[in-house]
């Protein structure tokens, strides 16, 4: 077997294919249509698995990215010893004879994994059924004697019967028997040849799962799960609007909260319409009325902006290397690719961006112009011939060591002059150098400088051999090689000069090689770029828990069900004015007064800020509501208070006449208010303007929100303060005034910031 080492025979769930995610569900359909996702789904079936409850101090989910496996994936089936039993079906493969086809099922193993004759064993382990969570799996086992890892990737097709909705329905998933569970994998699936493909470097159980439970339709609501289907990934990818130079400047800026890469993340979900980024410097994610706590908008904002890096990042990557040639966009861009790479810090734009910056800085490395493919003639000269000879036949490598050396043949004098390694392999073919490379570019994926520099120091390394061969075992090997010619030792300047030749010569008799890596580099990122939106998927399922408490005026809470607000219901809105959205509950309720809500079904809300309460249900579908609240979204958990002001009872009437900032002001008006309906006001605010009356042309006609409870009053189109005026009475009894007072807040979205204090005036 022509590599460094063969590796155990495990099923430990290393392979980097275990990345991916969640897949296959279905679209909500009549009333809740319009909350569905490009490539999401919303689904009652996986609520049954767990929701994710944030901390107290947390503001988004914490994801494993380590190496050992993928996320967890679906289903609780079991793979039994028994079930191994199975005969196996057999095919021989072998360097000659790459592909193997039985039964449907394909096995391509590509050039450069198969160095010997080899038997493919496939067990047919049946389909397997998960009644309580509607999956059947039909699962397979494949082997290769001891082999288990491959330095490229081996492509593995699987076929199924005619199955509605396959987009839907059809995944596959990974069984780790170490654990005992299942993970998710990155998929293909071809409705047009009934096939299903995906990738993997090692090999183990595997199993294509069918979700019949789809076409039994479900039960939506509030806490119902969002899973992201696979499918969608290639052409989210196509439909990115990213290119080189966004790329380019994302290296520089390092930063996944850039406003251009969260409006690609948002609208590669289709959420344009639901969500919009603001600023560089202040990364909110808003509805047109609503507004996210701080904490819970800048953690969605780094997601939305990650997955834009990755989709960005991936698609680029394709532009590079295609059809076995580099692109004249990364020659061009060569240098600034490599600088980029090289200064880009471990995670700031994800996971998917490092990966293809990585390769991209290698490929680049890569690139040379002036490669020759050199035969065994037509050298320079007798030393670079030898030089040559002796290191494409003889240099070999240790994988005890770690190191190249050289292994010559026994009829060669100078093999009684050189310390050769027991374990070494000759380093003549494709599939060693695949072994060699591989294991540069898994350890280093992460780290493009390292990236560049281990590999380019393998192929130097490489390529200095015949160099540290002591002056005299050197020259008998050249003169064994060209035995015509007496030596001449090169000077330094020369060495360099068939060095660098013999490198670019390796370069070029590798090309296909470099091919299948950096193929294998891109899905490899797109794997990792669905981790992430595993990640993101396991935010947009985090709950939050709303209640509602009274407060007496000594801010003691008291239970709803034990106030007069006992049978109230509640409903979200996004305005005061706003018509309430579909949800809606019970917050006096003794046995349950909580609603939850995931963040998912929290935005196709349309992210209300706001809770109306309704007497009665009548009220409800009037919409009378008998006051609002206001609320910030937050996780885990919003509370609402219903605080009564001083214990005051006041109408709108109540905020009528002149209003001044300071008691010792003198009589000049700052605020004028004037009740016309139960919809209507006449307002003006002025600064300085030293009116001691006010003619009404003064006024503007705006409306207003009265809340009785709240004892506010929200001016909702003032012309100086478009998104509203919320005034806040307060008695004489509270404060440093001795006089009624009202507290000034400047609306931004619903949300609202103190301008300060003004007193009635007499």
């Amino acid at each position: 077997m022509e590599r460094p080492n063969k590796g155990s025979k495990t099923k430990n769930g290393r392979a980097s294919l275990c990345i991916v995610l969640a897949i296959v569900l279905f679209f909500q359909t009549v009333a809740v249509a319009m909350y569905g996702w490009p490539g999401f789904a919303v689904d009652g079936l996986f609520g049954k698995s767990d929701l994710y409850m944030l901390q107290a101090d947390q503001s988004s989910v914490e994801t494993d990215s380590s190496e050992a496996s993928g996320p967890t994936g679906y289903s609780k089936i079991k793979i039994s010893k028994s079930d191994y039993k199975t005969k196996p079906i057999t095919v021989d493969v072998g360097p000659e004879s790459t592909r193997a086809e039985t039964e449907g099922i394909s096995v391509d193993f590509g050039e450069f994994n198969l160095s010997e004759e080899e038997t493919l064993e496939i067990r047919d382990l049946g389909v397997k059924k998960d009644d309580e969570n509607g999956f059947s799996a039909h699962c397979y086992d494949f082997s290769l004697g001891d082999v288990t890892e491959f330095p490229t990737y081996v492509t593995i097709t699987l076929p199924y019967e005619s199955t509605k909705n396959a987009a839907d329905r059809l995944f596959v998933q990974y069984y780790n028997d170490s654990t005992g569970t299942w993970e998710l994998l990155y998929s293909e699936l071809d409705e047009s040849n009934g096939t299903i493909t995906f990738y993997t470097d090692h090999f183990s159980t595997y199993a294509l799962f069918d979700y019949f439970e789809y076409e039994k339709g479900y039960n939506s609501g509030p806490l119902s799960k969002v899973v992201f289907s696979s499918a969608k990934l290639d052409d989210m990818i196509d439909k990115c609007f990213g290119d080189q130079d966004l790329f380019i400047a994302m290296l520089r800026k390092n930063s996944a909260e850039d406003s251009g890469l969260i409006n690609i993340g948002i609208d590669s979900f289709g959420l344009s319409s639901n969500l919009t980024s603001a600023s560089d410097n202040t990364i909110q994610l808003v509805s047109s009325t609503g507004l996210m706590s701080n904490e819970m908008s800048k953690a969605l904002g780094n997601s939305f902006g990650k997955i834009g890096a990755g989709l960005t990042a991936i698609k680029v990557g394709l532009s590079w290397y295609q059809s076995g040639n580099v692109s004249e966009t990364l020659k061009k861009n060569k240098y600034d690719i490599i600088e980029l790479g090289l200064s880009t810090a471990a995670g700031a734009l994800g996971a998917a961006p490092l990966t293809v910056a990585a390769a991209g800085v290698w490929l680049a490395g890569m690139v040379d112009d002036g490669i020759r493919d050199v035969k065994n003639y037509g050298y320079e000269n007798e030393i670079e011939h030898a030089y040559q000879e002796f290191t494409w036949e003889y240099v070999s490598y240790s994988n005890y060591s770690g190191e190249f050396g050289c292994s010559l043949p026994n009829n060669m004098p100078a093999r009684a002059f050189i310390d050769e390694m027991e374990d070494a392999v000759i380093v003549n073919k494709g599939n060693t150098w695949a072994w060699l490379l591989q294991r540069e570019f898994i350890k280093n994926r992460d780290n493009p400088q390292k990236m560049f520099e281990s590999i380019d120091k393998l192929l130097d390394d490489y390529a200095n051999v015949f160099w540290k061969l002591k002056p005299s075992a050197r020259k008998m090997i050249a003169e064994d090689i060209h035995v015509a010619d007496r030596w001449q030792e090169p000077g330094t300047q020369e060495k360099t000069k068939y060095t660098e030749g013999l490198k670019a010569v390796l370069r070029y008799r590798l090309r296909k090689l470099f091919a299948c890596l950096y193929e294998r580099c891109i899905l490899d990122a797109k794997q990792r770029l669905l981790w992430e939106i595993n990640g993101f998927e396991k935010q947009m399922n985090t709950v939050t828990e709303f209640s509602v408490y009274a407060s007496d005026v000594d801010g003691k809470e008291i239970p709803l069900s034990k106030t007069e607000y006992k049978d109230y219901i509640a409903a979200f809105a996004k305005s005061p004015s706003d018509k309430p959205t579909i949800w809606s509950w019970s917050p006096g309720s003794k046995d349950n007064g909580k609603f939850m809500c995931t963040l998912y079904n929290f935005i196709t809300m349309g992210t209300p800020s706001f809770v109306k309460f309704y007497k009665t249900w009548e009220d409800q579908v009037e919409d009378k509501a008998a006051f609002t609240l206001s609320f910030a979204y937050s996780a885990p958990a919003v509370k609402l208070k219903i605080i009564p002001l001083g214990g005051m009872k006041i109408e709108a009437k109540w905020f009528e006449g002149y209003w001044s900032r300071d008691p010792d002001y003198d009589p000049y008006l700052d605020v004028a208010i004037k009740i016309l309906d139960e919809k209507t006001c006449a307002f003006y605010v002025g600064t300085m303007s030293r009116y001691t009356a006010l003619d009404e042309s003064k006024y503007y006609t705006c409306n207003y929100v009265f809340d009785p409870v709240e004892h506010t009053l929200i001016i909702e189109n003032y012309k100086d303060f478009p998104n509203g005026v919320k005034l806040i009475a307060c008695d004489k009894s509270e404060g440093q005034y001795g006089a009624d007072y009202i507290q000034f807040r400047k609306g931004e979205g619903y949300q609202y910031s103190a301008l300060g204090d003004v007193i009635r005036m007499e």
